[in-house]
């Protein structure tokens, strides 16, 4: 068998690939909770990225797996954050977001149409993150579900209910 220092770099990281890449995935995925794509299009990433440093000795190949566990680990972070933040077209929201113009009955409640477009006119003034936190809470998801749906803080979502609910207040609603 040739030594590593007759293979060529692009081979050398051949041998690695084979060696390692299982181990790298499986490895960034107890760090990073995410889809299957998000991590194998990270680990992916990390091994062309190496490819194209040739400042990174592959002489000690444990120095080498800590450096594409961190460029993994990193691009899969990225990509997560990408992915919570989009929201699916057509999200069906749950009962309760239905609620607008209507009472038990099913009948047409004027006044509480009213009320309900001018809440939707201060939504529009918001930001869309905020607007589209604040949709979320009042139709009823927890922090963790928001959380999960926007990718954000639950610190953050606790402010931008606040926020909401400050501006509402000032404007005596």
């Amino acid at each position: 068998m040739p030594t590593t220092t007759s293979l060529s770099r692009a081979d050398q990281i051949g041998a690695l690939f084979v060696a390692h890449a299982e181990a790298l995935r499986t490895h960034v995925a107890r760090q990073v909770n995410s889809t299957d794509d998000v991590l194998d299009e990270a680990c992916a990433f990390a091994w062309v990225q190496l490819l194209g440093h040739p400042d990174v000795d592959l002489a000690d190949p444990s120095r080498v797996y800590w450096w594409l566990y961190r460029t993994a680990q990193r691009q899969a972070w990225q990509l997560h954050k990408r992915t919570r933040r989009e929201l699916p077209a057509g999200h069906p929201l749950p009962s309760g977001c239905d609620r607008f113009s209507t009472v038990p009955d099913g009948s047409v409640d004027l006044e509480q149409q009213i009320e309900d477009r001018e809440d939707l006119r201060a939504l529009h003034t918001l930001r869309p993150a905020v607007r589209d936190t604040i949709v979320l809470h009042a139709c009823g998801y927890t922090y963790t579900e928001i959380r999960g749906q926007m990718g954000v803080s639950a610190t953050t979502i606790l402010k931008r209910v606040r926020r909401a609910r400050t501006l509402r207040d000032r404007a005596g609603g």
